[in-house]
């Protein structure tokens, strides 16, 4: 790390509508926008090593504030020599407040001015969280990119309920600051995210916008969003809440998303994601492709010799099949969430890089289209079509979709599946009748209609009691 290396400086290499590409250059390395940062919630992005990490295309990962100071704790990383040094990771890092984690433990928490007092999921013990030690317990972790502690409160929630979230945040956001700022070496090399919050609500989201920018921040994040609102509404709100945030400052979506929310985040004006869904979804045997999300489960891929998408480069589809991925699956076997995690982490990134080149390229609207094009209608390269990309290593010189052939298929694709469901739901309809029949009192024995309620015979009566005693027994032990 040179001396010439700036703190943090963020600046902005192309333009095309909202969508922006940059770098973000740190005393760790530079950070290429837009940018996706892998999940690593406990010191390790799972089911892969670090330098794979890297080698997917990650400039940056994200820790887990909550998590990390539960266990192994703050104080212990730090004698370690730090979260770098303690996971083998030497590029940078950005570490969230612990905010959004306490919001979810709603039964186990009490909220004041002060912060959060609550008890662990690991061993029940209470803490408090508050934005001073929020700030001291990612100072500890030697982030590189530190956030504000912040409350994130549901959409759903009513509207005064979220307005005095919004204004306790924005509270909690000028005492991050001032704790920030008394790091001292720390302060000197890291840099502070502010955390927009407002849900859904555009005046609200500016008075967040405001009082943040009059405290100052080296970026700013856009919280309270991808917690269940849905993507349409998401949309919505970022139609106006990255253009209320500074200009010259990055703008960060947190916990989003899926690809096609990654792309329309980017056309409003959003410079980094990140999200668990990539990893999460390769140890449940779901891989991203260019032509839609693929369920390795299913049994169409037992005897599939291809890879997993012909459009990508990674070592799992330079070296394995889809029949392969599928049994690992079907087996429990630990490599194929390795496998399949690290390739949707290669996809990402991939798709973050044609991102970049698009818009630098002034070609981002056509891209995105294309993207989405090919997304949805889930085309396998291997069946004689593949949609066309903007990056020619990606190109497979296919014809262009007929989209109008293709949404009237759906229609009838949809239409059958209705009718599926239907019929489905008849011949539910039509059990229930029968078993409504069968268990009338006029078809039961005369023995047990004289019973009462209980008219289940006496053997099985006692197998459910002795059931119920085994598992109260399992249930009280300590050997779980």
């Amino acid at each position: 790390m040179g001396s010439e290396t700036p703190r943090f400086a963020f600046t902005i290499d192309a333009r095309d509508g909202k969508a922006r590409t940059g770098r973000i250059a740190m005393r760790r390395g530079e950070i290429r926008t837009p940018a996706f940062m892998p999940v690593g919630t406990a010191a390790t992005v799972k089911a892969m090593k670090p330098e794979s990490v890297r080698e997917t295309g990650a400039d940056i990962i994200l820790g887990n504030t909550y998590h990390l100071m539960l266990r192994p704790g703050a104080e212990r990383v730090a004698r370690l020599g730090g979260l770098h040094r303690f996971m083998n990771w030497d590029r940078p890092i950005l570490t969230d407040s612990g905010g959004y984690q306490v919001m979810s433990l709603s039964d186990l928490r009490k909220l004041t001015e002060d912060g959060v007092e609550f008890r662990s999921h690991v061993d029940g013990a209470k803490h408090m969280l508050s934005p001073e030690r929020s700030i001291e317990i990612q100072r500890l972790l030697g982030a590189d990119i530190v956030m504000a502690f912040d409350e994130c409160p549901r959409p759903d929630r009513a509207h005064a309920e979220i307005a005095a979230s919004m204004e306790l945040s924005m509270r909690w956001a000028r005492r991050s600051r001032d704790a920030f700022d008394t790091g001292g070496e720390h302060a000197q090399s890291a840099a502070l995210f502010g955390i927009q919050q407002g849900a859904l609500d555009e005046a609200l989201r500016l008075q967040s916008a405001e009082a943040l920018t009059e405290i100052g921040f080296d970026g700013y994040a856009i919280g309270g969003l991808a917690v269940g609102e849905g993507q349409e509404a998401m949309f919505a709100t970022l139609d106006f809440a990255p253009g209320q945030l500074p200009e010259k400052a990055p703008r960060y979506l947190m916990g989003v998303g899926k690809p096609d929310d990654l792309v329309g985040a980017v056309e409003r004006g959003v410079d980094m994601f990140d999200c668990v869904l990539p990893t999460r979804s390769g140890r449940t045997g779901q891989a991203f492709t260019w032509t839609g999300p693929l369920n390795l489960r299913n049994a169409r891929h037992a005897e599939d010799p291809g890879p997993l998408d012909e459009r990508c480069s990674c070592p799992t589809c330079a070296s394995y099949s889809r029949a392969y991925l599928h049994h690992l699956d079907k087996a429990g076997e630990m490599l194929g969430a390795m496998l399949v995690t690290e390739h949707n982490l290669w996809f990402y990134h991939r798709l973050m890089q044609a991102i970049r080149e698009a818009i630098g390229e002034g070609a981002f609207a056509d891209f995105a289209n294309r993207f989405r094009q090919d997304y949805f209608t889930g085309n396998d390269l291997r069946s004689g079509s593949c949609g066309a990309t903007l990056l020619p290593t990606w190109d497979c010189g296919a014809q262009t979709h007929d989209f109008v052939s293709f949404c009237r298929a759906r229609q009838r694709a949809g239409a059958h599946s209705r009718g599926h469901r239907r019929r489905r739901a008849s011949r539910r309809s039509a059990g229930r009748e029968v078993r409504r029949a069968r268990d009338h009192p006029q078809h039961q024995p005369l023995a047990r209609r004289q019973a009462g309620s209980d008219c289940r015979p006496a053997a099985r009566r006692g197998r459910k009691r002795a059931g119920h005693r085994a598992r109260a027994g399992r249930s009280g032990g300590a050997d779980l």
